[in-house]
């Protein structure tokens, strides 16, 4: 009915009530909405696909999903963002702005494939460096550096680098 509330409407006058970590994606028949919570803790990336008929919009927990089904990586939602993918386009918010920015660092550590981007960085780029700081932070007396289990290799080898070690 012409006096029902549009569903971003809607979710923009929820979206500050939520609490704690969170990227959602919701779908209808109008409409698929994506958003982040204030802080951006939980990724959410926005992609496009060209097709015949135009481009077609997606979003995914990890950028490197969009390379399985042909998509193209076009940026992260932004903390407290609400994007609404309609066929008359994209409709882009802000609804909670948040404090301060922050993120789950098992994403950069663990939880993410190494080509995911993450905060504007190559989650691959940002485990090397990581290894890297923990050789000036902790430098140690050894003869190899071997990484355990296999999702340490990038860690492994920024170590191996700033220390010199094989």
């Amino acid at each position: 009915s012409a006096h029902r509330k549009s569903s971003t409407y809607v979710l923009a006058d929820v979206m500050p009530k939520l609490r704690g970590a969170f990227s959602t994606v919701i779908a209808n028949k109008e409409m698929v909405v994506g958003f982040r919570d204030p802080n951006g803790l939980r990724p959410l990336a926005l992609g496009k696909i060209e097709t015949e008929d135009g481009a077609r919009y997606c979003f995914a927990s990890e950028s490197s999903a969009f390379d399985i089904i042909g998509a193209e990586f076009l940026r992260e939602v932004e903390p407290g963002e609400l994007i609404a993918l309609t066929e008359k386009g994209i409709e882009t918010q802000i609804v909670t702005p948040g404090e301060r920015r922050a993120f789950c660092v098992f994403e950069h550590i663990y939880f993410a494939r190494p080509d995911t981007h993450l905060e504007g960085q190559l989650v691959q780029a940002s485990r090397g460096r990581m290894g890297e700081i923990i050789w000036r932070e902790s430098p140690v007396d050894a003869d190899l550096v071997v990484a355990v289990p296999d999702s340490g290799n990038p860690a492994a080898s920024g170590f191996s680098r700033a220390s010199g070690l094989p």
